[in-house]
This record gives C-alpha cells, sequence and structure tokens, in this order.
C-alpha cells in the first residue's frame, strides 16, 4: 500500500538518506529510533509536507510526487493534538466528516461510537482548553479515525495519556484498526506499544532505516550491536567461540562462560546481546548441565525500580540481571554478595564482532555500569 523508494530529503543540520521500505495494506508498523533520528520528519514526507523530497512515494500504486497532502488520502496525528479551539470535542471529532459534506445525522453515527469507546462521551460538548493533556490527545486520535482514511501516521499519539487508561486506548485502537483494515505508521519510543499494537517495525537512525521486519524478528535479532542496545538489550559482551569436549562453548573476556546456539564461526569474536530479564541468579555453586552454563558474580549494586529490582553484578565483566520483587525476596540478594548466573542459550542473541562495536576499556567500565550495559 505504501511503498519509499530511494527518499532522500536533504535539511539544513540533517537528512533523510535513500529510505527504501515497503507496507502492505492493514500493517500496523512502529516507527522507532532515538530522539532526532528522523522519525517524525519521514511521517511528514510519506503525508507530503516537504516538496523538496527525491526518490519516490508511491501510494496504492500511484506516484505521489507533486501531489498536495489533502489529495494523499491519509491522516496524520501530531504529539501537540492540534485541535481546534472554538470547536468543542464532537464538533473536533466531526470536523473532517462535516469538511466532506456529511449530514449532521451521518456524523453523529461516525462520531459516537468513537467517543465512547476513546471515554469522550461524557464531556463531548467541552472544549480543548478544559481537557487535560491525555483527554486532547484521545479528541486528537477520535478525530483522525473519524476521517475515514486508509493510512494513519500516528507521532507518539498515547505519549500523554495516563498510565491507567492507556492499556485500554491501546486496545480500542487495535480493536478499530484491525475491524477497519487500516494501514497505520506509528511512531513510538515505548517497546510496550510495539510489543502490544505492532505488526511491523522499522528502526531509524541518522536520518535512515537500518533494519525493518516483523516485530519478533527485529526485537530477537537486531542486526548491530546499537540496535540491540536502543532494543533493549542491556548486556553487549564482547565473546569468543572456543571448543571443548561437550560442546561449543562461548568464553567472554572475564569469568563468564556461556552456552552457544546456532552456527559460529571458531576464531571470530562475537558480541552476545542479552536482556537482563533472561539472566537468572541462584546461590548454587557454578557448574555446567546440558542445558546451562553457570557463573559466579559478586553483586555491585541493587537498584529498586517499579516492577522489581536491577542488578548489577560484576562477573569479570559488568552483567546486569532483573528480578521481580517476588524474586527478590526469596533471594534476599545484597550488595557484596556472591551469586551465579545462568543464562539459557536461545535468551542469547549473538552479532559477528566488528571494529565499530564499543570496545571495553577501564576508562569506560564505571561509565558502562551507571548506564545498564555489560558491554566488553
Amino acid at each position: 500500500m505504501i511503498r519509499l523508494e530511494g527518499v532522500c530529503l536533504p535539511l539544513p543540520g540533517f537528512e533523510l538518506k535513500n529510505i527504501n521500505i515497503q507496507i502492505k495494506k492493514g500493517t500496523h508498523l512502529f516507527l522507532v529510533g532515538p530522539s532526532g533520528s528522523g522519525k517524525t520528519l519521514l511521517l511528514e514526507t510519506i503525508a507530503g509536507l516537504h516538496p523538496q523530497v527525491s526518490g519516490k512515494v508511491v501510494i496504492n500504486g500511484r506516484d505521489m510526487t507533486g501531489i498536495p497532502p489533502e489529495s494523499r488520502g491519509i491522516g496524520l496525528l501530531y504529539q501537540d493534538y492540534a485541535l481546534f479551539p472554538h470547536l468543542n470535542v464532537r464538533e473536533n471529532v466531526e470536523f473532517s466528516l462535516r469538511a466532506r459534506g456529511l449530514a449532521e445525522g451521518e456524523r453523529r453515527e461516525r462520531s459516537v461510537p468513537l467517543l465512547q469507546k476513546f471515554g469522550l462521551s461524557s464531556f463531548s460538548d467541552r472544549y480543548p482548553g478544559t481537557l487535560s493533556g491525555g483527554e486532547r490527545q484521545r479528541v486528537a486520535l477520535a478525530r483522525a479515525i473519524a476521517a475515514g482514511q486508509e493510512i494513519l501516521l500516528l507521532d507518539e499519539p498515547f505519549a500523554a495519556i495516563d498510565p491507567e487508561l492507556r492499556s485500554r486506548v491501546f486496545e480500542e485502537v487495535a480493536d478499530i484498526i484491525q475491524s477497519n483494515n487500516l494501514t497505520v505508521i506509528q511512531v513510538s519510543h515505548s517497546r510496550d506499544e510495539a510489543y502490544a499494537l505492532a505488526d511491523s517495525v522499522a528502526v531509524m537512525m541518522n536520518g535512515t532505516i537500518v533494519q525493518a521486519g516483523a516485530r519478533e524478528e527485529v526485537f530477537s535479532h537486531p542486526k548491530t550491536p546499537g540496535i540491540a542496545r536502543f532494543l533493549g538489550y542491556e548486556n553487549l559482551l564482547h565473546c569468543m567461540p572456543q571448543k571443548t569436549a561437550e560442546a561449543t562453548l562461548f568464553l567472554t573476556a572475564g569469568n563468564c562462560v556461556f552456552r552457544s546456539q546456532g552456527t559460529i564461526e571458531m576464531g571470530s569474536p562475537y558480541t552476545a546481546c542479552i536482556r537482563a530479564s533472561d539472566i537468572r541468579i541462584s546461590a548454587e555453586h557454578p557448574r555446567t548441565d546440558g542445558t546451562l552454563c553457570r557463573t559466579c558474580g559478586v553483586i555491585t549494586g541493587i537498584i529498586e525500580e517499579e516492577h522489581g529490582v536491577k542488578v548489577v553484578l560484576d562477573c569479570g565483566v559488568p552483567i546486569v540481571a532483573r528480578l521481580s520483587w517476588n524474586e527478590q525476596a526469596n533471594l534476599r540478594l545484597y550488595r557484596g554478595q556472591s551469586v551465579t548466573i545462568s543464562i539459557p542459550p536461545e535468551c542469547i542473541h549473538l552479532i559477528q564482532y566488528s571494529p565499530d562495536d564499543t570496545p571495553y576499556t577501564t576508562d569506560n567500565r564505571e561509565r558502562t555500569i551507571n548506564n545498564g550495559y555489560g558491554v566488553v
């Protein structure tokens, strides 16, 4: 439904560079990446707000070169809502329907269910200036969906919605998108949102798409350590494969020995990407069995978080683990304690090492621990 071919947009101090991607009809694509990577700019380019773009934006088989935004059949929702202050909630939601000449009865037929779904019915006669940020964002989202466009471009649509309401809005939005077979490109910094809603994910860095694919493929198999770090892998360990009598193991620069999974090249260094939540901690003595390798470590820090604790360990290299409150209550971990860690092989994602990977030195060791990344 949407195809970008060699799209470039040069701007002072920044540019979109050689964007190539295809998005099928009915797909919910999440566009993720660090702040300033060009995500919102790419949405605006698809919407037609930047005429100086080169390359092709093709929608439904039609080259959009020279086609103005209002003729592209796209709804664009910004973070700042862009509601009309002189219109009440219902009038804002119905604005595009009125502009298309729909009668009042038809407008109400479209708007009333949306107002109910987004929890807006009780203040449909209020004006944007009297609403909270989350309420205004829900109005803007309902208005974008009411427009009936086949394509929605959403820029952080849930950023200002209260946490207790967010999960319900997720469900309602997912239901509306699926029931209307809408094609959605959504900018977000939230991995939770992506897991809840996305079919596909595209990662942007420095003005270009560095990886794109199905959600599980991108999150489970990042192509580079930089992508892995952005996608939430707290531990990036530079390691070398080593043959043993039993199996092929990965030996890190510290004391850690982890069992490998998949095909590897002997003599070639790798970066092992491991999520903190996949690291298991126990008081057992280190040993190797048929599935796991266990390694000693010393706890150097315990940081309380909303849903549990972050445990920083020295295993010859800095390792970060995350435990639930129940796990911490059972283990009763403390700073300075010697423990054993283990990692299931299927939880280790391997990337062949390149000179561009962040090296481990004594100079960046403290910075690495403070940032929660175990980089060797």
